[in-house]
């Protein structure tokens, strides 16, 4: 009997040593915000699908022209640094995309992307252009896989909206 109290109590604590290191782990992959070099880290990992450039935006924050390799639809990946106290860790990025096009999509048209689809923007700016747009939100944590599903997903939704909209 003691043996197998002794057993359950070895098993438990491995458990929970187990637990700890699993979710050390997790921490150690998880993301409140990035820098310019792990968001390059997160593009790399795109290579064989997206192509990018790094630049500036009009404020002098870093920003990626990214171009999808086989549609060559290009937008742009942006940062923004809400509150934090290192101003080179960004705790948000906005991908958007705009077009130019001699006839753009009516408002209605635009509207009916937004009804079909759940993690994208679209509206037309000033201009009557078609933009589409969308954010991800690092606070609480987000994992670079989660990063990489972020520009991947916004890559294939551009296309469809590129195709909605007649563009293409």
């Amino acid at each position: 009997m003691i043996r197998r109290v002794m057993f359950v109590g070895l098993a438990a604590s491995l458990v929970v040593a187990g637990s700890s290191l699993a979710l050390a782990d997790a921490q150690r992959w998880t993301f409140n915000d990035l820098s310019s070099e792990q968001i390059e880290d997160v593009l790399d990992r795109a290579a064989d699908v997206l192509t990018y450039e790094q630049s500036v935006d009009g404020v002098g924050r870093p920003m990626w022209q990214v171009e999808h390799v086989d549609t060559g639809l290009r937008f742009r990946l942006y940062v923004y640094d809400d509150e934090s106290e290192d101003p080179e860790d960004y705790e948000s990025l906005l991908a958007r995309a705009g077009f130019a096009m001699p006839t753009p999509p009516t408002v209605w048209t635009v509207n009916g992307f937004n009804q079909s689809k759940r993690f994208a923007r679209a509206f037309l700016n000033e201009d009557g252009d078609p933009i589409i747009e969308s954010d991800l939100d690092l606070f609480g944590g987000v994992t670079e896989d989660a990063i990489l599903r972020f520009v991947l997903r916004f890559a294939v939704t551009l296309n469809e909206f590129a195709s909605y909209i007649g563009y293409r």
